[in-house]
């Protein structure tokens, strides 16, 4: 046994040498960084669907997003509630009606609807009128195009007519979430 081994000497110290050499060379380390470059192609390739993938959603969002504002105009949805729409509101339906509005009180703008996606305003509005004027006052805004409901309504009488509190609230449906309320709406 010991003559076999003594035969494959330079044989094994042939492999020792090679294998020294190829640690040198550095080709352990190339055929390893091959192997991790494929690694490191994977991630940016799966990295590069993803951005894809966002990419597209993004584009159909913003397609989706155009629809809705469509069929919120068509259906004259108020995108956000504004001060100033809601003053020039009160102020068209007031002058038709000869009353002059006294006090305008807005609340802040909160979530409505029983999925927070609409928003809604409070807004009192305070005026010394006839009781004939007042009731005409409530029915233009009831006929308003604009969203609008009447939760309540507060009359005093007056020697001249009654003063009148009325609450109102405002509605909006912002255009800010996401693309499956779309389809719900179509």
């Amino acid at each position: 046994m010991l003559k076999n081994i003594i035969k494959f000497k330079p044989l094994i110290f042939l492999i020792l040498i090679a294998t020294i050499g190829l640690f040198a060379s550095g080709i352990f380390s190339k055929i390893s960084a091959a192997f991790s470059a494929g690694d490191e192609y994977r991630n940016i390739y799966y990295e590069y669907e993803n951005m894809n993938q966002d990419i597209k959603m993004k584009s159909m969002y913003e397609e989706n997003q155009g629809c809705l504002l469509k069929k919120a105009n068509e259906l004259n949805i108020n995108t956000e509630i504004l001060h100033d729409e809601i003053i020039n509101e009160l102020s068209i339906i007031s002058r038709e009606n000869d009353i002059e509005i006294s006090i305008i009180k807005f609340s802040e703008v909160m979530p409505c609807l029983t999925d927070n996606r609409g928003t809604c305003m409070k807004v009192t509005v305070e005026f010394d009128s006839g009781f004939d004027d007042m009731l005409e006052f409530v029915d233009d805004v009831k006929d308003s195009e604009s969203m609008i409901s009447i939760t309540d309504i507060s009359v005093l009488t007056l020697e001249s007519g009654v003063h009148v509190r009325v609450n109102l609230m405002f509605y909006g449906l912002p255009m800010n979430y996401p693309v499956q309320a779309y389809e719900q709406l179509v």
